[in-house]
């Protein structure tokens, strides 16, 4: 069984509600997919209900902004440091050099600037790619169960 696991370092607290590449709308809520679900006791410990779908004001408050989504008021943890403000300066300094920069083109002068100010991740993602032969394998499970059935082997 062979299992590709990422650990990518996140800067941009609304990259899961962005366009991005193929996807449309937000990776919450990707078509065929299920939507994002706050889980484990740390959601718990905000007021979140375990398995309660993952909203954009929530995950704002939590990711971006440190604040308790209970009252959007209570700090969590350290407050962000200017990195923030900065990355953002950057950006908007970048986009105006290149006025007419496609999405993409945007997206990477975001990714630059946020370098650029060094600031720390807001997220890790965690991407787990399976092979394709477990994939295989798996359909080919089905397959043979349904075949099964129809010849009456249960």
């Amino acid at each position: 069984m062979a299992v590709i696991t990422k650990l990518v370092k996140g800067y941009d607290p609304d990259y899961p509600f962005k366009q991005q590449g193929r996807w449309a709308g937000d990776c919450f809520d990707v078509k065929g997919e299920p939507r994002g679900r706050w889980w484990g006791r740390g959601a718990a410990a905000l007021g979140l209900a375990p398995g309660s779908e993952v909203d954009r004001k929530t995950h704002r408050l939590v990711i971006a902004e440190h604040l308790d989504p209970r009252d959007g008021k209570t700090r969590l943890g350290r407050a962000p440091g200017k990195a923030a403000a900065r990355a953002e300066a950057l950006y908007q300094e970048k986009l105006q050099a290149e006025p007419h920069a496609t999405r993409k083109r945007q997206f990477e002068l975001r990714r630059e600037a946020q370098r650029e100010a060094r600031q720390g991740p807001a997220y890790f993602e965690v991407d787990n790619s399976f092979s394709k032969t477990i994939s295989v394998f798996y359909a080919s499970l089905g397959e043979n169960a349904r075949a099964a059935r129809l010849a009456g082997n249960e």
